[in-house]
């Protein structure tokens, strides 16, 4: 609940970006993990991407898991739009499972293409951290500017898996495009 009364402070922060370099109570992985818990709020997802109105809203997780409990205790008893929140972790693209928002975890350029082949093309915002994540087609990618997180967003890779991104959110990032594409 905090979270979501936070969640304002948060995407006006990212328009600025947040500074973490103080490494006092909020450290990057704990901004990013809050972003990530409340992208669902911001994303429309495909009614094909639920099995039913009531099923779960699944958070993934690929790779070495940075953020450890604190994501799940930010994700406990949250409910987006009549779907409760789960997150589930995978250690790689071979156990990769039913997810809406999948995090893909590191810098390893190699393993983030894998995983954006295995979901290319479905109803999954994909979230990375390495270089050029969203210029290789992921939907959004966190990035740094200074000590502040930030994030950019593939709108072209967001239409292809079937989303659509809230104008709120597209206002608080920067836009990219893929090879070959426009850029603002």
């Amino acid at each position: 609940m905090l979270l979501v009364l936070l969640l304002p402070v948060l995407l006006l922060s990212a328009q600025r970006g947040l500074a973490i370099a103080d490494p006092g109570p909020i450290g990057e992985y704990q901004v990013k993990a809050a972003f990530l818990a409340n992208f669902a709020y911001f994303v429309e997802f495909p009614p094909s991407a639920f099995e039913s109105p009531t099923s779960p809203l699944i958070i993934g997780i690929v790779g070495e898991d940075p953020f450890g409990d604190g994501i799940d205790h930010l994700i406990e008893h949250k409910i987006v739009y009549g779907h409760p929140v789960q997150v589930r972790r995978f250690s790689d693209v071979k156990s990769l499972g039913k997810a809406h928002l999948l995090f893909v975890a590191g810098s390893d350029r190699q393993a983030a293409a894998k995983v954006l082949d295995a979901v290319r093309r479905t109803p999954v915002m994909t979230v990375g951290e390495s270089e050029g994540f969203a210029l290789a087609g992921g939907v959004c990618n966190f990035t740094r500017d200074g000590a502040r997180v930030a994030f950019e967003i593939n709108v072209n890779a967001a239409n292809r898996a079937g989303l659509t991104l809230s104008s709120r959110l597209l206002a608080l990032a920067r836009i990219v495009h893929e090879e070959g594409e426009a850029s603002r």
